[in-house]
């Protein structure tokens, strides 16, 4: 966990957690509203939240602008806590349900059960206000559904230097079992990248994702009991195609057309962190 707080607040989260049985440290807290293409044909809007920390037992957060209530589950192979909803037609459709410039309060650690507002280790209120960067990136290496790309192809795009509301650009590769086998951030101007040598024979997906960040960068919070997290506040622009590489002689290979449109249902949400 970074800590960006004065000393003085340091000292006292170090002498509290020092003489505490129980050390709960929240390091991250990310909220994702994000648009999802696939070869540029739009697929769905989603949204999500993930929570890093440590000694973190449970995890629930309001949404004041409707006042609803939701419970986020602990994922076992990050060991983060995640809330998903996805499948939303337009950002109207999204907003409806996940408001932007909204509050979102969330509470750490239940003490007793059922608990009221009062009955949690700690908590904090977050306030999300970010806008979609005004476009997305076109992929044009690889080519989607080529299945001939040899094992050190690039990554390349249409430039979104100057679009508006735009941060950073991630580029993501996985293979057909989900493994992501490349990940790397880059300034607006970037235009390209050469990930590791990829496999002979073998099914991936490449996303390129836009990313406007409020504020522009992770901003410094701090919880009801002084403890001090990152906030990322993001709009992700996803676009992604799906290729094969190429077969040394004399093997043969084929990808099979559902195999491209499994691999799809595999995307993972491309966070910041």
């Amino acid at each position: 966990m970074k800590r960006v707080t004065a000393l003085s607040v340091a000292v006292a989260i170090t002498l509290l957690i020092s003489t505490s049985a129980h050390a709960l440290d929240i390091a991250t807290v990310s909220i994702y509203y994000e648009c999802d293409r696939t070869n540029d044909a739009f697929q769905e809007y989603s949204f999500e939240i993930v929570v890093e920390g440590t000694d973190i037992d449970d995890v629930v957060f309001r949404d004041d602008t409707v006042g609803v209530w939701y419970t986020m589950a602990l994922d076992p192979n990050t060991g983060n806590w995640v809330y998903e909803d996805d499948g939303y037609n337009s950002l109207f459709d999204l907003y409806a349900v996940h408001a932007n410039n909204n509050d979102f309060h969330f509470y750490f650690n239940e003490q007793v059960s059922p608990p009221t507002i009062n009955d949690f280790e700690d908590d904090i209120n977050l306030h999300v206000n970010v806008d979609p960067p005004a476009g997305f990136a076109n992929i044009t290496q690889p080519v989607h559904l080529d299945l001939n790309v040899g094992v050190s192809a690039i990554v390349a795009w249409d430039s979104m230097h100057g679009t508006s509301g735009l941060h950073s650009i991630g580029i993501f590769v996985e293979d057909n079992g989900g493994n992501e086998v490349y990940a790397a951030y880059y300034p607006t101007f970037a235009i390209q990248t050469n990930p590791i040598p990829l496999a002979y024979a073998t099914n991936y997906t490449a996303d390129v994702v836009g990313y406007g960040i409020e504020g522009g960068i992770a901003q410094a919070r701090l919880t009801t009991n002084g403890d001090s997290l990152d906030y990322w506040g993001c709009f992700a622009q996803d676009n992604t195609v799906v290729f094969g590489t190429e077969v040394p002689e004399p093997m043969t290979f084929m990808l099979v057309g559902t195999g491209a449109l499994l691999l799809l249902g595999v995307r993972r949400r491309r966070r910041m962190t």
